[in-house]
């Protein structure tokens, strides 16, 4: 009814624009608010009779990100916390209400402290910095910075991902858009030539998409400075190598799962034309999926100042979800950035606390529950399956046999299929079904519990998979890195996970029966 009236589609236009206008204008009035906030700590720092004379070289000192604040009589009013390296100095992990760090309007979580009056405490522990924040003579003189070092080699998944979430607001406030990033290589055509699913409810398709843009920023990351000639050639032998390897590597799947994946039946062979696309997305879910493709050299490069900046601020949502359902280089990066969140020993922990925080809000009565009042899964649940999935994966070449088995199943019964009641027999004879501990067959469809279920069934004759899981874990890596996922980076959980694991280098997952063999 909606597109068939030009006067509705109108007024949701119109709409659209109102709720995009009325996004930038917050934005705008909250950036402007903040450099009202730092204008007054420079006032009062030339104010002040203790460093009045002295304003002008401090100023001139200091480096990008870094901003003055002047602490007077009373305590600092934030809790700190030592980064994972403890070179790297503290951050602002909490604010307290009504303290003076909130007073100040230019603190915010995440900030790390680099000098303390003549102190340098970049460098400084969670043992030495209270002490010298509480020994100094008031007024004091204290130096934050709020931006991050980035430098573009060391950027992985959740750094582009940032660095977009930033570029795509910047350019909600100046009404254009600058995605997807193009490579300069590819003669001004995006790197990713289809930007938006032709077809939503074709999974194999988007997969096929989504191998194929990774597989050509890789390609132009290996090959950006050879001739065309060499680029074909090699080209052609890594297609015939890719080939040859699929083909020498045999997967075992039972009949249910070659329904569902039927690209990966041992008894089909991919054609010429798609075979190196097939490749990139057999490779990734029978191989070790764990560890997400490094972004390209182009994107990382193009998004290495907008990664730098602070992300937990007010936000245009409105922008970030037509790129969230429109866009998909932006879908993809969260996606990998949400896997190299839940891989990672440093980040797990902050979001997952993010995810259990914001189902506390969403439950009724304000407490932890697995499913909400109105029916919904909260995303701890969601997230609590995805890991054990993963696990599951990993430790699957290293498992004998039969443990195989008993982890599928305690998995499947644990959230996907009922199991028979001990003790119980119903008046037919057969034993009665108990739900799963935590019920999440409303999420998936039939096919897919079927699936599992036929696959554990069958696991006599034909063993199961370590892709067993798979169309399940797509499903609950969808639900997780798409909006929720971009909250997560614009929350204060994100800015102190950015704090903490500062200055260490990408995280690594090599496979676990490689590195014991």
């Amino acid at each position: 009814i909606l597109k068939a009236s030009p006067s509705s589609s109108s007024m949701i236009s119109s709409r659209r624009q109102q709720q995009q206008q009325s996004n930038s204008n917050s934005m705008q009035h909250h950036l402007q608010k903040q450099s009202t906030a730092i204008e007054k700590q420079i006032s009062r720092i030339h104010k002040s009779s203790t460093f009045g004379p002295q304003a002008e070289s401090i100023l001139s000192n200091l480096l990008k990100g870094e901003y003055p604040m002047l602490l007077g009589p009373g305590m600092l009013g934030v809790n700190l916390k030592q980064t994972f390296l403890k070179g790297n100095g503290v951050y602002v992990d909490l604010i307290v209400p009504g303290g003076n760090a909130q007073k100040s309007g230019v603190v915010c979580i995440g900030d790390s402290l680099v000098k303390v009056g003549d102190a340098d405490v970049s460098k400084g522990t969670i043992y030495e910095v209270p002490g010298i924040i509480a020994k100094s003579k008031r007024p004091l003189l204290m130096i934050l910075n709020g931006e991050k070092n980035v430098n573009w080699e060391e950027m992985d998944n959740v750094s582009v991902a940032l660095g977009m979430v930033n570029r795509i607001q910047e350019d909600a406030n100046q009404g254009i858009s600058q995605l997807p990033i193009k490579n300069p290589s590819d003669h001004g055509r995006s790197v990713l030539k289809n930007d938006s699913y032709t077809s939503e409810n074709d999974a194999s398709a988007a997969k096929l998409r989504m191998s194929k843009s990774n597989l050509l920023d890789a390609e132009n990351d290996q090959d950006a400075d050879n001739h065309d000639g060499e680029n074909q050639k090699i080209e052609s032998n890594s297609e015939q190598n890719d080939t040859s390897q699929m083909e020498q590597k045999s997967v075992v799947l039972s009949s249910a799962e070659k329904k569902l994946l039927p690209h990966l039946a041992e008894n089909q062979t991919p054609s010429k034309k798609k075979t190196s696309f097939r490749v990139q997305a057999y490779h990734r879910q029978n191989s070790h999926m764990l560890v997400p493709p490094s972004p390209s050299k182009t994107v990382r490069k193009s998004l290495e100042a907008f990664a730098a900046k602070r992300s937990n601020q007010i936000a245009s949502y409105s922008a970030l979800n037509l790129a969230c359902q429109h866009n998909l280089q932006f879908r993809d990066t969260l996606r990998e950035a949400f896997m190299t969140c839940c891989i990672d020993s440093r980040r797990l922990p902050f979001f997952a606390a993010y995810i259990s925080n914001e189902d506390s809000l969403l439950s009724a009565d304000g407490e932890h529950a697995a499913i909400h009042e109105k029916g919904k899964i909260a995303g701890s649940t969601l997230l609590m399956l995805f890991l054990e999935i993963i696990s599951f994966r990993e430790l699957f070449h290293l498992t004998p046999s039969q443990r195989r088995l008993f982890a599928a199943e305690r998995i499947a019964y644990k959230f996907l299929i009922p199991r028979p009641q001990k003790n119980s027999v119903s008046t037919e004879g057969s034993k009665d079904l108990e739900g799963p501990l935590f019920d999440m067959r409303a999420m998936f469809s039939s096919d897919i519990i079927n699936a599992v279920q036929n696959s554990l069934n069958e696991a006599e004759q034909t063993p199961i998979s370590h892709y067993l899981f798979g169309a399940v874990e797509n499903c609950l890596a969808n639900a997780l890195s798409g909006k929720k996922f971009v909250s997560f980076l614009l929350s204060d959980e994100c800015a102190r996970m950015r704090a903490y694991v500062k200055g260490t280098s990408p995280y690594l997952d090599p496979a676990l029966d490689s590195l014991f063999e």
